[in-house]
Order: structure tokens, then sequence, then C-alpha cells
């Protein structure tokens, strides 16, 4: 069961793509180093009286036919502003600068 669509690294941050869509853009790249990773995840955050305390992005990357896994977790932290999509644009930019992308 799938419960998010699958995100390549190279979209915009908060958009995700058809899995179709995904599947139909890595079939047309002729070298797997060139393909970007798909991105498979879930958000999730928890408030206390209506402030956010701590949110996350957890799921996995295929990248070059293997399996990546993470888990971007951002506690309550006074003034910064912490969400659940800025978990997932953390997330993004580790996969990307772990691939060289």
């Amino acid at each position: 069961m799938l419960i998010n669509k699958p995100t390549t690294a190279s979209d915009q941050a908060g958009e995700q793509n058809d899995p179709e869509a995904a599947s139909d853009q890595a079939g047309e790249q002729n070298d797997p180093e060139e393909a970007s990773p798909v991105i498979y995840g879930k958000t999730g955050m928890g408030k206390t009286h209506g402030v956010t305390v701590d949110c996350w992005f957890t799921g996995f990357a295929d990248v070059s036919g293997k399996q990546i896994y993470f888990c971007v977790y951002l506690g309550e932290s006074g003034e910064a502003d912490i969400s659940s999509a800025k978990a997932k644009e953390i997330a993004i930019q580790l996969i990307q600068d772990g691939q060289g992308l």
C-alpha cells in the first residue's frame, strides 16, 4: 500500500509526483546514475497547547537501484519555525548531497 505518492529529489519541496509519471521519467533516462531518486515518505507532527513541539519526515529513497532509509526529526526549538515540510526538505537535501546529485 502506498501512503504517499513518490517524490523525486528534483521536485520542488511540498510537491509530489504521480507514481506512473515518476516511473515513466526514470525509464526515459539511459544512465541510472543520472536518474533522480524517487522518494517515498510520510510526514507527521505533534502539538501541545497549539504549539508544534515536534515534526518528522520518514521513509526511503530508490537511488540507482538501492534503497536508502531515512528519518528526519525536528524538535521544538523556541523561536525557530519547524514543520514537517521543512523536515522533508532536509531529507531531500541529504539524499541529494549523499549521492552527489
